[in-house]
């Protein structure tokens, strides 16, 4: 059995904002519950949220779900985060997933596809982490290696060495422990350039001793994405929009101009529906199969009935249409 420890306790301050970074939304859901839907569709449990700044806010975001939150009272690094969720993962509990709450983008088959990797290539012992290969590797930790190409530790950047800085395969913070993460997260030390306890040197534990360290790359390198500012979330928010576009379109729908529309995460459609341009559904309005929705139409939570119709510029919300 595999459970997940997701990390949600920061405040993001290059977001200049007074809400906690994994409450920002992408698709028209908190950044935070894209990843413990992730999760759960991964089929991992326990899910324990780590919270910290603005942790009552993110506990009523992620109220309907059914995840155990730990409190990190001081932010001290990934690796005292992992720390704070121990009790709550329980000792029981052989494999642990370790995940960022600011990464949305994460496909439950990427999950499913490591815990595979580490059952059958090791055997359910040591680690498996992702990582990816990228020209702008700025403020990511660096995957080292050793000559043979198995992985050595994890580099932050404001710790790494000029050589080390140079290195494209970067560590987007997706991890699988085995249990003997537990006895080594309490001995993980602060001598960085931050002060911090980083998950990260779990990675160089695991390969001193010799335990498997499996690195498996991202065959969709958006995955690992995350978001650290403003910037950041709308390039998060123009790919989950690519994604959802052409999955609906995949499913039989027509959009005149697909890069004017946008869909919120919760949006079903049916077959044969047709999108204007600047097409704007958002909550989870259902457009049912046949029908069409007129230029810069905008719906929130709306139904639209089957073969029928919505005009162009309707604004309309928590309705059935036509009505």
């Amino acid at each position: 059995m595999a459970g997940a420890v997701i990390l949600a306790a920061g405040h993001g301050t290059r977001m200049r904002s007074q809400q906690p970074k994994v409450l920002h939304h992408v698709a028209g859901r908190a950044m935070v519950e894209h990843v413990v839907r992730t999760a759960m569709e991964a089929g991992l449990a326990p899910v324990v949220v780590v919270v910290g700044y603005g942790s009552d806010a993110v506990r009523a975001a992620l109220g309907d779900w059914d995840v155990t939150f730990a409190e990190q009272h001081e932010q001290r690094g990934t690796g005292h985060a992992f720390q704070t969720a121990l009790d709550a993962v329980g000792p029981e509990l052989e494999t642990t997933f370790v995940l960022n709450g600011d990464g949305p983008l994460l496909r439950a088959s990427t999950l499913k596809g490591m815990l595979e990797a580490h059952r059958e290539k090791a055997g359910g012992k040591g680690m498996v982490m992702a990582t990816l290969n990228t020209d702008r590797p700025f403020g990511m930790g660096r995957v080292v290696r050793h000559q043979d190409g198995s992985v050595a530790q994890i580099v932050e950047e404001k710790d790494a060495s000029q050589q080390q800085r140079a290195i494209t395969e970067v560590n987007p913070g997706i991890y699988l422990f085995d249990g003997r993460a537990r006895e080594r997260v309490v001995a993980l030390r602060s001598d960085n350039v931050q002060g911090e306890l980083y998950v990260t040197d779990l990675i160089g534990m695991y390969a001193t001793a010799n335990d498997p360290v499996l690195a498996v790359p991202l065959e969709d390198p958006s995955e690992g994405w995350a978001a650290n500012d403003r910037a950041q979330l709308a390039v998060l928010e123009a790919e989950a929009q690519r994604r959802l576009r052409n999955a609906f379109m995949q499913q039989g729908v027509t959009m005149q101009q697909p890069e004017s529309v946008w869909l919120a995460a919760d949006v079903s459609l049916g077959d044969d529906v047709t999108l204007e341009p600047g097409v704007v559904l958002k909550g989870a309005t259902r457009v049912e199969a046949g029908a069409t929705v007129g230029a810069g139409s905008v719906l929130d939570s709306c139904v639209v009935t089957r073969d029928s119709v919505v005009p162009p510029l309707t604004a309309a919300s928590g309705k059935t249409l036509p009505g």
